[in-house]
């Protein structure tokens, strides 16, 4: 009866810390239930309002998320998506604000202290020594990164010297070192007022404002150091910063495009104009964007988040998780990368292997709502009802306003037969949101038990419009409106159900009973034909299978038995029976490159990938020949979604470290043939077949 929901709001983030939420479409569920966000809503993972979820109009919010995420070089939030498929909600995009961390301030302490370069020894200064002499030191302690100390030191230098403008920006780059940045705004500004024409003290000023949350008065210094040197790539990408925070996405993406001309390699506004992109709800684009930034900079964690999410968008499940496992790899402690890699393993089945993740990231500190949730939902495809409360509970009271958790803690209560909490709680979420298309469903659905007709239609109608594409919806409308006479109505409704999901067989057999009764016969005759046909093809499916599942396992015995060529034979009756069996074709694969058939053997790889893609043998029976043919790149692509799906196959762990041996990267190498070890591998070059035929 009730529709679950799996939106959990996600988030891109940025160089600027800029992020974005993105939707994930969710699954139907079955007839009688509820709707829950795992399985209805159009989009996926949004936040709750405020803070770690907030719904305002205004495109920036923290980063990554399902759950916040941060970092680049200049980062602030920017663009988030909010729909339902980690918390299911219609497919919609609304824009939130929040400011995270100021990586370009880390970036000018670094270049202003010399590279970053630890000092050899600290000298200090004797008593009554000049203010170079400070200024030295308090350069070198900048170096070192002891911010709190260099501070001291510059405050000497000034205490002998209150006039130079240099001194002051300095100590105000100590102070974003440090994290205060009222005292860093209030030596900036200092600068600026000793020296007005230096447009990088301005920049600095204007990024310090912003992350003070001074919006408007950032847009301003930086449009001014902007006019002062407009060839400040540097300049331009934060004031893009400073606009996107505002919502002002057009405006931010023409000052991120200026600074790529000034500097066409500068993986932090690529980033940044990737996640505008992707919160004006250019996906495509924005995938370009974040691709030019891992080309500057491969070891860029928070791109690989935002082009995990950007995949997720466009439900390339596989390819989010490889991303989402590679910022984790680059750094360990994202927890919003983990919780979308979580939710991300949780939408392409592996169920298990999403709990491990969820769990890990509920555990981290601050607390996380939207992990919390996702662990719910997981727990909930795993029919544990008792451990998803606890944590739906857990996320709301992280995060009042959570309405997908609120949608989905009822749908449990409503499945209990606890049905006034049940509606009180689906009440809960249309208050934190009312365009949340499960809830006003599930109220429908509700109050249609109850046979509370008029309100039933109203929220039936209004889950059909907010979830157009929502065949459940307009079937379930089509019932209620025909309880209450009305025959055009239900007649509309049904068709379009049983045009939206051929497959219906509910909305099928409803639609040719009011057929009947409204005295068309020939139209009821079509939908009891059609409906005899899903069962049958219902039926035929599953012989069809028995007979598949025969032939493979006389393929697999002759394989046993060292007689390749009969096993060739096998596999390939398999096909010819059931030409969408993506394990036949795998298993004939392996057949043929033992018979020496590398091309045959390749065709079929592919094939069985096209048919099922995350099958994690076949991507790494795809990737071992494209390693063979010298195909590098796509050899590396294949075996990372091999491991993304099976963590735990060491033969596509150690192809790796020999492809990125190869490919001249020690570092990854080592760690790919490490963890080969650790799973039992033996050394041997990379070969086809090795991957289990699961």
């Amino acid at each position: 009866m009730a529709a679950v929901q799996e939106t959990e709001r996600t988030r891109f983030s940025t160089h600027s810390s800029v992020v974005s939420h993105l939707g994930v479409d969710t699954r139907r569920a079955p007839v009688t239930r509820l709707a829950s966000a795992d399985e209805n809503a159009s989009s996926s993972h949004p936040l709750p309002q405020g803070g770690e979820g907030s719904k305002t109009n205004s495109p920036l919010a923290p980063l990554g998320e399902r759950g916040p995420g941060v970092r680049g070089a200049v980062h602030y939030p920017i663009v988030k998506y909010y729909a339902g498929h980690h918390a299911r909600v219609p497919c919609r995009c609304l824009l939130a604000t929040g400011l995270l961390c100021l990586a370009a301030f880390s970036v000018a302490t670094t270049i202003l202290a010399g590279q970053g370069s630890p000092p050899e020894a600290l000298q200090q200064p004797e008593a009554g020594e000049s203010v170079a002499s400070h200024e030295h030191l308090g350069d070198q302690l900048m170096a070192a990164q002891r911010f709190e100390q260099a501070a001291a030191e510059y405050k000497k230098a000034l205490a002998n010297d209150s006039a130079v403008a240099g001194l002051h920006e300095k100590l105000g780059m100590a102070f974003v070192g440090s994290g205060n940045m009222p005292a860093a705004v209030r030596e900036f500004r200092e600068a600026v007022r000793l020296d007005p024409g230096d447009a990088a003290t301005r920049s600095s000023l204007g990024l310090a404002l912003l992350r003070t949350g001074d919006r408007k008065g950032a847009i301003d210094e930086l449009r001014a150091a902007a006019r002062m040197d407009p060839l400040s790539a540097s300049t331009h990408c934060r004031l893009g910063v400073a606009l996107a925070s505002g919502g002002q996405g057009a405006e931010a993406s023409e000052e991120f495009r200026k600074a790529l001309e000034l500097q066409p390699d500068y993986p932090e506004a690529h980033d940044d104009l990737g996640v505008v992109l992707a919160g004006l709800g250019k996906t495509d684009e924005a995938l370009d964007q974040f691709q030019q930034a891992l080309k500057s900079r491969p070891d860029y964690p928070e791109a690989h988040f935002n082009r995990g999410l950007a995949y997720l968008k466009k439900k390339e499940y596989l390819t989010a998780i490889v991303d989402f496992q590679e910022a984790l790899r680059l750094r360990p402690d994202y927890p919003d990368a983990r919780i979308q890699l979580g939710a991300a393993l949780l939408d392409s089945g592996k169920v298990d292997d999403a709990i491990s993740q969820l769990k890990r990231a509920a555990g981290s500190s601050p607390p996380r709502a939207n992990a919390h949730y996702n662990l719910g939902r997981a727990y909930l495809k795993k029919g544990q009802s008792q451990e998803a409360i606890a944590e739906f509970k857990q996320a709301l009271a992280i995060q009042p306003g959570f309405a997908e958790a609120y949608n989905n803690l009822a749908v449990i209560e409503a499945e209990q037969g606890r049905l006034d909490a049940a509606m009180a709680d689906f009440r809960q979420a249309l208050n934190s949101d009312p365009l949340n298309a499960d809830a006003h469903y599930n109220v429908g659905m509700m109050a249609l038990a109850r046979g509370e007709l008029p309100a039933a239609v109203a929220e039936l109608r209004k889950a059909a419009e907010l979830g157009p594409g929502n065949s459940r919806f307009h079937a379930r409308l089509g019932m209620a409106l025909d309880q209450t006479g009305d025959a055009e109505g239900a007649l509309r409704e049904l068709r379009a159900a049983a045009q939206l999901n051929p497959e219906d067989s509910t909305a099928c057999y409803n639609l040719g009973r009011l057929l009947m009764r409204q005295g068309d016969p020939a139209g009821a005759s079509e939908q009891f034909a059609r409906l005899a046909q899903i069962k049958n093809s219902s039926e035929s499916k599953e012989k069809l299978h028995t007979q598949t599942a025969m032939a493979v396992g006389r393929g697999l015995k002759a394989m046993a038995e060292g007689k390749p060529d009969e096993a060739v034979k096998a596999f390939a009756l398999a096909v010819q029976i059931d030409p969408q069996s993506a394990e036949a074709h795998n298993q004939l694969g392996i057949a043929l490159a033992k018979t020496g058939d590398t091309e045959g053997a390749q065709a079929q790889f592919q094939k069985a990938i096209d048919l099922e893609p995350l099958s994690a043998a076949a991507h790494n029976n795809a990737g071992a020949f494209l390693a063979k043919e010298g195909n590098i790149d796509a050899a590396i692509d294949q075996m990372e979604k091999a491991v993304a799906l099976q963590a735990d196959l060491a033969e596509a762990h150690h192809n790796l470290g020999v492809l990125f041996q190869q490919k001249g990267d020690p570092q990854r190498a080592a760690f790919e043939f490490q963890k080969a070890k650790e799973l039992g591998y033996l050394p041997t070059k990379p070969e086809a077949g090795k991957g289990s035929g699961q």
